[in-house]
């Protein structure tokens, strides 16, 4: 099994701009995103960042499934090669989109393609009038293997967003009926198909499926799609659920899909959308209020997956920025549903925290409903509770707490069993406040610290009172009389500066 060793983080164009896209567009929030976003990360270590501008369908000449692998001169009057250049020259991965092995009715090409569409005795299409080719076909999977190859090695690309692999396996009917190919099993060649990509793109490259079927996809892509796309367009409209039911039913495929981050492959929840204003391009209707804003930052940071915008990062109003930037690098660690068969939606999900010298837990609690509600959040011994968000001590000294959630909203709590010796609690460098980059180890009667946090993280930790332990941070032994400090009633709470 292929498991990518960074998580994505960055920004796409698809529920930005849709089908607006060019090259101006690109650039100027590849410039957005690194100056507001991707530079105050630079003092990490280059093992945590993987930053993506990815340019998504309408790129190409004739639109989606048009099967023209070229540029819209109109749009990218320099080519492809061009915007990934200036984009690496930043410190960022160039991304791309593209619809291996199928072809639209509309296309200028489809006459000529004939010949390559799959023989299934009767020629039907996948799905509205896009056909698969026949993949069995040496010339096909030639053709489709040049375009990836030419795309990394001639436009620089390194991360692939493959669109609708699964329409080459069977169709989007009634029936989800199969596509048979005359040369061997589908599924045999889907997977040689996938080899072949891989190959042309190289190891290095990071490959992302879209409606890949996980079974039959697992092994060959860094990153499989868990959840429809976050939005839509066309709304109002009558199959069109509304732009809350989609973030709803998004966040319950993150999370009953959680297995498979990190061990199979890195989820993708789609795009982290934060705007509090209508998009001008899609239609899509979609306009956040500030709680339903935070519930989606945090439901995608705690996914575990890549963590790309989908906004103009330029106009988003500062809140929403701090609250992107916050959620920054991904974690790449997927809280589980606390109880899996929960219906109609997940409303708590957890994650042991590992490295920690007591036990230690993330837990997301969130509220679908229109009304406020209350959640209890029970543990078996006492805890310090901490809100992952805002790095308030929420309670102390208790085993459990019963927050209550507003409309709409979640809630992620990092929770640490008190002991008779100092512990290590949360770091303020981001909405993971440490739980995945700082670990501690009481030994000897001293307790050890390591951190990776960038220089200038504030961390805090515990010393109950009556300890006379030792504490030590990144081998730096802590003089507790000169540190500010909070009593919390079984101890303080001490705060040092790496």
């Amino acid at each position: 099994i292929r498991t990518a060793p960074r998580v994505p983080f960055g920004w796409s164009s698809w529920s930005c701009y849709y089908g607006n896209t060019d090259a101006e567009k690109v650039l100027a929030q590849t410039e957005a995103f690194e100056k507001g976003f991707l530079r105050p990360l630079r003092n990490r270590s280059k093992e945590q960042l993987f930053p993506v501008v990815q340019i998504d369908d309408w790129w190409q000449k004739g639109g989606s499934f048009a099967c023209f692998w070229t540029p819209e001169e109109t749009k990218f009057p320099e080519g492809i090669g061009a915007v990934s250049a200036q984009i690496t020259e930043r410190g960022i991965v160039p991304g791309l989109w593209y619809a291996p092995g199928l072809i639209t009715a509309s296309s200028e090409r489809f006459e000529d393609c004939r010949s390559k569409l799959y023989d299934d005795h009767d020629v039907v299409p996948s799905f509205s009038d896009v056909y698969p080719l026949d993949i069995g076909s040496p010339e096909v999977i030639r053709e489709i293997t040049d375009f990836v190859r030419r795309a990394a090695n001639e436009w620089g690309v390194k991360y692939f967003k493959l669109d609708f692999p699964d329409s080459l396996l069977y169709r989007q009917d009634a029936d989800n009926s199969r596509v048979h190919y005359r040369w061997d099993y589908s599924v045999a060649l889907y997977r040689k198909l996938l080899k072949a990509i891989r190959q042309a793109a190289g190891n290095d490259a990071f490959i992302l499926a879209c409606g890949g079927t996980i079974g039959e996809s697992a092994g060959v892509f860094d990153a499989i799609r868990t959840t429809p796309d976050v939005s839509w367009a066309g709304y109002p409209r009558e199959q069109h659920p509304g732009p809350w039911n989609i973030i709803c039913a998004n966040v319950r495929n993150m999370l009953y899909r959680s297995y498979y981050g990190g061990k199979v492959f890195c989820v993708d929840p789609d795009s982290v959308l934060l705007r509090d204003k209508l998009c001008e391009y899609g239609e899509d209707y979609l306009t956040l209020s500030d709680n339903e804003a935070e519930f989606l930052a945090i439901a995608c940071a705690f996914s575990g997956g890549s963590l790309l915008s989908g906004d103009e990062l330029d106009k988003l109003p500062e809140a929403r920025r701090k609250l992107f930037a916050s959620i920054l690098p991904p974690c790449g660690r997927s809280c589980e549903p606390l109880d899996f068969w929960e219906y109609p939606y997940c409303t708590h999900a957890y994650l042991k925290i590992e490295d920690s010298s007591v036990p230690a837990e993330i837990h997301v609690l969130y509220n679908y409903e229109v009304f406020a509600e209350k959640r209890l959040l029970k543990l078996t011994e006492p805890c310090i509770f901490v809100d992952a968000a805002s790095g308030e001590v929420l309670a102390s000294g208790r085993s459990f707490i019963e927050p209550e959630l507003p409309a709409h909203s979640a809630k992620a709590i990092i929770c640490r069993q008190i002991s008779m010796h100092p512990s290590f609690l949360w770091a303020d460098d981001n909405i993971y406040r440490g739980a995945f980059n700082t670990s501690d180890l009481f030994f000897s009667d001293s307790l050890i610290v390591t951190s990776d946090a960038p220089a200038g993280t504030t961390l805090h930790i515990f010393v109950p009172y009556g300890c006379g332990s030792d504490v030590y941070v990144n081998e730096r032994k802590l003089r507790p009389d000169t540190l500010p400090s909070v009593d919390c009633g079984d101890g303080r709470i001490y705060s040092a500066v790496l």
